[in-house]
């Protein structure tokens, strides 16, 4: 029982530290947990909010309470409670089981650092710790390791490390990776294997039992886009334009128009990729401490886009 109940809280920190480090790229800080928030998170898969030394809850809840003037996703005092018996099992767990303790602390440190590097466009020394941080803990979901990889163009690597994501973000039934699944369709449609492309989506999870529903708007669209089941025309309906992102509350705008431009970067289309990577590259809606603030910039140069 004892053990069953480290892997569960071990599961959980992993699934926040992709819901906000994140941001889990695309939709809610890295992922499950924006669902139990007031108002529903379009996409935020790798995020990162600021750096510091302390406790990673701490930094994903100061993140998570930053965010609520920005994107109108406040934190309910439900969730934040559970927040704060997540830390607290979490310490008492790293007192009492100093192996376990330890490889969660190396991981937490060396994801971090592997975000810093991201931040300074040093995708190498990113990857470098990202795997520094694979060894600490090999149970956490690591999201960023495949964005780095991908941003690489070691497309393999990325896949393999993307689906691990998604299995282990969806095995506890509260959260579908939708996000992370258009980053693993587009890992193979630089493969070459555009079935594989579209089978990662599971467009067909309706028919499915068991299996966990996308219930947010726009990744469902993106899904149907990414899966050739919705024309262009009809995902640009979906996203709408705006001229400021203070009318995007919900970052339809700006996550729409980067999965857009990932979508036409992995089939080479890139004037394409180029036209709407340029509304995220071009937007003022994250600082340069976030990691959403990046990722588009570093896609675009890494394509010369």
């Amino acid at each position: 029982m004892r053990a069953r109940s480290q892997n569960a809280t071990l599961l959980l920190l992993g699934m926040l530290l992709a819901d906000l480090v994140s941001g889990l790229l695309c939709g809610a800080r890295i992922l499950g947990v924006a669902h139990r928030s007031s108002a529903p998170v379009v996409c935020r898969p790798l995020a990162a909010g600021s750096i510091d030394d302390g406790y990673f809850e701490d930094l994903m809840v100061e993140s998570m309470e930053s965010e609520n003037d920005d994107d109108g996703n406040g934190t309910s005092p439900s969730f934040k409670q559970q927040i704060e018996e997540l830390k607290r099992v979490n310490r008492e767990e790293e007192e009492n089981m100093v192996g376990v303790g330890d490889g969660l602390r190396r991981f937490r440190h060396h994801t971090l650092q592997g975000i810093k590097r991201m931040q300074a466009q040093d995708l190498e020394g990113a990857l470098s710790e990202f795997d520094l941080a694979r060894s600490s803990n090999t149970s956490q979901p690591l999201v960023q390791r495949g964005i780095a990889l991908y941003l690489l163009g070691r497309f393999e690597e990325a896949a393999a490390q993307l689906a691990k994501d998604v299995e282990r973000m969806e095995s506890s039934k509260t959260y579908k990776a939708s996000d992370i699944r258009l980053w693993l369709s587009a890992c193979w449609n630089h493969l070459g294997s555009p079935k594989k492309a579209k089978t990662v989506l599971e467009l067909n999870a309706y028919s499915a039992e068991g299996i966990l529903l996308e219930s947010r708007h726009l990744m469902t669209n993106l899904l149907l886009f990414f899966g050739q089941e919705k024309p262009l025309e009809e995902m640009l309906d979906v996203i709408g334009t705006t001229e400021r992102d203070a009318n995007d509350v919900q970052g339809t705008i700006f996550y729409g128009n980067f999965f857009l431009g990932l979508y036409f970067e992995s089939i080479g289309e890139n004037d394409m990729a180029k036209a709407f990577l340029d509304i995220p590259c071009g937007s003022d809606r994250y600082d340069r401490q976030d990691l959403w603030y990046h990722v588009p910039r570093m896609l675009a140069h890494q394509r010369g886009l």
